[in-house]
């Protein structure tokens, strides 16, 4: 399972409802969605940015799940996914691969010692 961060933004040509009461019930069928997801567990926060047209989401489950999740929305809103590493992990990962450069650097500085 997988962490993510969803930053998503309104799309300024998405047909939105133009008059106040049919904009309101489109909305709030919009945030039972986003509630069913938080009660599921797939969404752990949600928020908005201060505009107001722009927030972001952090979900933990498969990249299926959340490319589902975030299909629904469109095209009223765009999202940038962006999966999340922990500390740890990236920490291992990355020391891992400084290891593996320096014994590969370590060895062709062996074959070819004139470079």
């Amino acid at each position: 399972m997988g962490k993510f961060l969803i930053l998503w933004c309104t799309n300024s040509a998405a047909p939105f409802p133009k008059e106040s009461k049919e904009y309101k019930k489109f909305m709030e069928h919009i945030w039972m969605s986003i509630d069913k997801r938080m009660k599921s567990g797939l969404l752990k926060d949600y928020g908005f940015f201060l505009e107001s047209k722009a927030g972001y989401a952090l979900a933990e489950g498969t990249s299926e799940q959340v490319f589902k999740y975030v299909s629904m929305f469109a095209p009223y809103w765009t999202s940038t996914v962006h999966e999340i590493i922990s500390y740890e992990k990236g920490k291992e990962i990355l020391s891992q691969a400084m290891t593996g450069a320096i014994e590969c650097a370590e060895a062709a500085a062996k074959k070819h010692p004139s470079i």
